[in-house]
Protein backbone atom coordinates (compact mmCIF):
# COMPACT_ATOMS: atom_id res chain seq x y z
CA UNK A 1 0.00 0.00 0.00
CA UNK A 2 1.17 3.35 -1.16
CA UNK A 3 1.84 6.11 1.41
CA UNK A 4 -0.41 8.67 -0.08
CA UNK A 5 -3.01 6.03 0.68
CA UNK A 6 -1.64 4.74 4.19
CA UNK A 7 -1.77 8.53 4.98
CA UNK A 8 -5.54 8.24 3.90
CA UNK A 9 -6.39 5.70 6.14
CA UNK A 10 -4.10 7.41 9.18
CA UNK A 11 -6.55 10.51 8.66
CA UNK A 12 -10.06 8.46 9.00
CA UNK A 13 -8.20 6.33 12.00
CA UNK A 14 -7.86 9.35 13.51
CA UNK A 15 -10.96 10.24 13.18
CA UNK A 16 -12.49 7.37 14.34
CA UNK A 17 -10.32 7.10 17.54
CA UNK A 18 -11.40 10.86 18.64
CA UNK A 19 -15.22 10.14 18.42
CA UNK A 20 -14.55 7.04 20.12
CA UNK A 21 -13.03 8.65 23.39
CA UNK A 22 -15.51 12.03 23.27
CA UNK A 23 -17.94 9.44 23.03
CA UNK A 24 -16.68 7.10 25.16
CA UNK A 25 -16.29 9.58 27.83
CA UNK A 26 -19.65 10.61 27.39
CA UNK A 27 -21.42 7.80 27.94
CA UNK A 28 -19.57 7.05 30.89
CA UNK A 29 -22.23 7.27 33.39
CA UNK A 30 -24.60 5.40 31.31
CA UNK A 31 -25.99 1.76 30.78
CA UNK A 32 -22.86 -0.52 28.69
CA UNK A 33 -25.89 -1.29 26.15
CA UNK A 34 -28.08 1.69 26.17
CA UNK A 35 -30.42 1.39 23.10
CA UNK A 36 -30.70 4.98 22.55
CA UNK A 37 -26.89 5.57 23.13
CA UNK A 38 -25.82 9.61 24.02
CA UNK A 39 -25.70 12.06 21.63
CA UNK A 40 -22.36 13.44 20.98
CA UNK A 41 -23.28 17.46 19.81
CA UNK A 42 -25.08 16.87 16.35
CA UNK A 43 -22.54 13.90 15.09
CA UNK A 44 -23.29 10.97 16.39
CA UNK A 45 -25.12 8.51 19.23
CA UNK A 46 -23.47 5.91 20.62
CA UNK A 47 -23.44 3.76 23.90
CA UNK A 48 -20.44 2.49 25.39
CA UNK A 49 -20.12 -0.51 23.29
CA UNK A 50 -20.59 1.36 19.97
CA UNK A 51 -17.64 3.53 21.65
CA UNK A 52 -15.47 1.15 21.82
CA UNK A 53 -16.27 -0.73 18.65
CA UNK A 54 -15.12 2.28 17.19
CA UNK A 55 -11.96 3.05 18.98
CA UNK A 56 -10.95 -0.64 18.03
CA UNK A 57 -11.84 0.20 14.69
CA UNK A 58 -9.67 3.12 14.88
CA UNK A 59 -6.89 1.53 16.48
CA UNK A 60 -6.87 -1.27 13.54
CA UNK A 61 -6.56 1.42 11.12
CA UNK A 62 -3.89 3.33 12.93
CA UNK A 63 -1.68 -0.19 13.06
CA UNK A 64 -2.78 -0.97 9.26
CA UNK A 65 -1.58 2.63 8.17
CA UNK A 66 1.71 2.72 10.17
CA UNK A 67 2.41 -1.18 8.65
CA UNK A 68 1.12 -0.56 5.30
CA UNK A 69 -0.83 -3.43 5.53
CA UNK A 70 -3.58 -3.82 2.72
CA UNK A 71 -4.95 -6.73 4.76
CA UNK A 72 -5.68 -4.76 7.93
CA UNK A 73 -7.26 -1.89 5.99
CA UNK A 74 -9.37 -4.43 4.47
CA UNK A 75 -10.56 -5.86 7.94
CA UNK A 76 -10.65 -2.46 9.42
CA UNK A 77 -13.74 -1.43 6.67
CA UNK A 78 -14.89 -4.53 6.97
CA UNK A 79 -15.29 -3.81 11.11
CA UNK A 80 -17.46 -0.19 10.37
CA UNK A 81 -19.17 -2.22 7.54
CA UNK A 82 -20.45 -4.95 10.28
CA UNK A 83 -21.26 -2.24 12.62
CA UNK A 84 -22.89 -0.02 10.60
CA UNK A 85 -25.16 -2.72 9.14
CA UNK A 86 -26.19 -3.58 12.54
CA UNK A 87 -27.31 -0.47 13.27
CA UNK A 88 -29.04 0.18 10.93
CA UNK A 89 -30.91 -3.28 10.85
CA UNK A 90 -31.67 -2.66 14.89
CA UNK A 91 -32.11 1.12 14.72
CA UNK A 92 -35.12 1.78 17.07
CA UNK A 93 -35.40 -1.18 18.53
CA UNK A 94 -34.31 -2.37 22.00
CA UNK A 95 -31.98 -4.83 20.22
CA UNK A 96 -29.77 -1.73 19.23
CA UNK A 97 -26.60 -2.61 20.92
CA UNK A 98 -24.49 -0.08 19.77
CA UNK A 99 -27.09 2.77 20.49
CA UNK A 100 -26.57 4.28 17.75
CA UNK A 101 -29.14 5.88 15.12
CA UNK A 102 -29.48 7.15 11.18
CA UNK A 103 -26.19 9.73 11.76
CA UNK A 104 -24.11 7.25 13.80
CA UNK A 105 -25.13 4.74 11.05
CA UNK A 106 -24.00 6.82 8.45
CA UNK A 107 -20.50 7.97 10.32
CA UNK A 108 -19.66 3.99 10.48
CA UNK A 109 -20.54 3.60 7.10
CA UNK A 110 -18.33 6.04 5.83
CA UNK A 111 -15.40 4.81 8.10
CA UNK A 112 -16.49 1.52 6.79
CA UNK A 113 -16.29 2.91 2.74
CA UNK A 114 -13.33 4.70 3.05
CA UNK A 115 -10.94 1.87 3.73
CA UNK A 116 -12.46 -0.55 1.61
CA UNK A 117 -11.92 2.18 -1.05
CA UNK A 118 -8.51 2.58 -0.54
CA UNK A 119 -7.59 -1.12 0.09
CA UNK A 120 -9.47 -2.80 -2.86
CA UNK A 121 -8.36 0.14 -5.53
CA UNK A 122 -4.67 -0.61 -7.36
CA UNK A 123 -2.22 1.95 -6.49
CA UNK A 124 -1.51 4.28 -9.75
CA UNK A 125 1.15 2.64 -11.72
CA UNK A 126 0.70 -0.78 -10.28
CA UNK A 127 -0.86 -2.65 -13.26
CA UNK A 128 1.07 -0.49 -15.51
CA UNK A 129 3.59 -2.22 -18.05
Amino acid sequence: MSGQRSRAVAVLATVAIVIGILTFFAARGEPFTQAGGVRLWRLVHMNMFGAILTLIGGTMGAVAARRHSRGLVLATGGLFMIVALATLVTIGSAANFTGGRGDTFAFWLAMGIGPLALALTPDPGEGAP
